[in-house]
């Protein structure tokens, strides 16, 4: 790896390749110094942001791990994985609503994305808070009709609620038309048989 670097230098990949290696072979403050140099000489390389990231959620560094987040959403907005871990990072530190916050946030800003869409509608669910994830649901399944984690988890929301019954069939034959044999969907499919 460091004759890949020397011979390219301003290779950002192979920085990041050498961070990656430090980190599997347990060499963790290396893989740091080797993040912030990245992150200061290629700022535009999302990889090492999310390593970065992630490696800071690991350490337990909550303030650290905070003004990384803030400064790292400020700088590469549309990179869903940086607003999800910055909400794990609340969520981990038992701050369920500042992770809300932060997912709203992204949302706002990536409003057709539909992977910050649906963490934000199974965070809502996780809650407790079905009402407010439906029209998330609803809005990734306008968009992108054989989405279906949305498929599954709008429907299942109805069968909970007892509510739009003749939707929630029509969500969990559509879900098993897709995955017949996947068994949380074949389980769902048996609910809608107990409501037809």
């Amino acid at each position: 790896m460091q004759e890949q670097i020397k011979l390219a230098p301003n290779t950002a990949h192979y920085h990041h390749q050498l961070a990656e290696v430090y980190l599997i072979s347990g060499r963790k403050e290396s893989a740091n110094k080797t993040l912030d140099n990245i992150l200061e000489n290629f700022p535009e390389f999302i990889p090492s942001y999310i390593l970065k990231g992630r490696q800071l959620l690991e350490s337990g560094d909550l303030a650290a791990a905070e003004q990384f987040f803030k400064n790292a959403t400020k700088m590469h907005e549309k990179v869903a994985e940086l607003w999800i871990d910055n909400a794990k990072l609340y969520l981990n530190n038992n701050k369920p609503e500042t992770a809300t916050e932060i997912l709203v946030q992204a949302v706002k800003i990536n409003n057709s994305n539909p992977y910050l869409v649906y963490e934000l509608a199974t965070h809502y669910d996780e809650r407790g808070m079905p009402l407010k994830s439906e029209p998330l649901y609803l809005k990734i399944l306008q968009n992108y009709p054989e989405y279906l984690p949305a498929l599954d988890n709008l429907a299942s929301n109805y069968f909970l609620l007892n509510k739009d019954l003749s939707h929630a069939v029509v969500l969990a034959k559509r879900a098993f038309m897709l995955a017949p044999n996947d068994p949380f969907i074949i389980n769902l499919r048996a609910q809608a048989h107990l409501v037809e």
